[in-house]
């Protein structure tokens, strides 16, 4: 009995969807419910074209070329061409032109065409669109967008032609041409042709233009632009290997990374003087400013915490280093370098005696000052180096 009973209700569910699907598209200039059926398009709801319409609780219409108004959701069975305004979400199953604003989501299950989305919480268009949609966490666009995203945690695109601004991530699995800035990190996976700003990351393939992190940047290749951020790696970008004497440090080596425009410098050096071991480890950056084919200048900056006669000396220590240099390409793989520099100490180290202690790694001075917490010593410098 439960069985025929079962079979019975599945033929009138499938009659009932074959009998709604078969009514013909009606149009109606006006229409309001309290929720689908209880309407004046009754049982025709679904397959009516509203020109206005009102839904106090929820309505279930065929489509809408005007406005309708939602206390709590607006659903179409078709196509939206007009505007949707819901207390909760606003949905469409065919293709949009207008807006939708709600107050949690909106969704288009087609292409969304020249229009805008708003919404308290998600925006989602499930087809290549040219929309601005604007969110309080999250927008997708399952396609290839052409306009804006704008939302309080993150964005989602497969191809961007314009914007994605987000508090904390940007994600375009295929080409860029526009911005991407975020709060965290942006991703690409295609080519980017525009810029991208993150307060953590950047992550494209090839990059036409900028890359600004407050970390770190990645790319495969960059053109015509600059990766700025604590450390950049462009795979097929600026990688140099040094090792040079200075007055500061008889041995160091460094790395260099990023882009000829702009470039990070990791390094590590160490030096013996008046029997007093010396090591240090620092960070800089750095451009180089090319002048001929065999010869470029090199502008840098650089910090480094010197540690003295101890594994790691806890006060604070730090070698502040500008540098000018000239290279001259030897090979395609190895050049040398040579040029001024200028040098900035500022300690708190003190002596036994509770003096400030002058530093060893300090060859002579032209500046030597006392003040409260610090001691601070400047002196001049010269480097020279091999480049590989």
């Amino acid at each position: 009995m439960k069985r025929i009973s079962k079979q019975l209700a599945l033929t009138l569910f499938l009659a009932f969807n074959f009998w709604a699907n078969a009514q013909t598209e009606k149009t109606a200039p006006f229409h309001i419910s309290f929720i689908t059926p209880l309407s004046t398009n009754g049982m025709d709801s679904w397959n009516t074209t509203n020109n206005f319409s009102i839904n106090l609780f929820a309505g279930y219409s065929g489509g809408l070329d005007g406005l309708e108004l939602g206390g709590f959701a607006n659903i179409l069975k078709n196509d939206m061409k007009g505007a949707q305004f819901a207390g909760f979400s606003n949905v469409v199953l065919g293709h949009s032109t207008g807006a939708q604003m709600a107050g949690f989501a909106n969704y288009t299950g087609q292409s969304f065409d020249k229009g805008a989305q708003f919404a308290g919480f998600s925006n989602v268009v499930n087809a290549s669109s040219e929309v601005i949609q604007g969110a309080g966490f999250s927008n997708t666009v399952n396609g290839k967008l052409q306009g804006v995203q704008m939302a309080g945690f993150a964005n989602f695109a497969r191809g961007v032609s314009g914007g994605q601004f987000a508090g904390y991530i940007n994600i375009n699995t295929a080409d860029l041409s526009g911005a991407q800035i975020s709060g965290f990190g942006n991703v690409a996976t295609g080519d980017v042709k525009g810029v991208q700003i993150a307060g953590f990351f950047n992550f494209a393939k090839n990059v036409k233009g900028t890359q600004i992190a407050g970390f770190f940047n990645y790319a495969e290749t960059l053109e015509d632009g600059i990766a700025i951020g604590f450390l950049s790696y462009i795979k097929n970008g600026y990688h140099k290997v040094e090792v040079e004497s200075n007055e500061s440090f008889y041995a160091m080596t460094s790395y260099k990374t990023g882009t000829r425009k702009f470039y990070n410098i990791l390094s590590l050096g160490g030096s013996l003087r008046n029997d007093v071991l010396i090591w240090g480890y620092g960070y800089g950056i750095g451009t180089t400013l090319p002048l001929s084919p065999k010869w470029d200048v090199q502008i840098e900056a650089s910090s480094y915490h010197i540690n003295e006669d101890e594994w790691h000396t806890d006060k604070l220590n730090l070698l502040n280093k500008l540098k000018l240099t000239a290279s001259y390409q030897l090979s395609d793989y190895v050049s040398v370098y040579a040029g001024p520099s200028m040098n900035l100490l500022v300690s708190s180290r003190r002596d036994a005696e509770g003096n400030f202690a002058r530093s060893a790694i300090v060859p002579w001075d032209i500046f030597d000052k006392e003040y409260d917490e610090n001691r601070v010593i400047m002196y001049p410098g010269f480097t020279l180096g091999i480049r590989l």
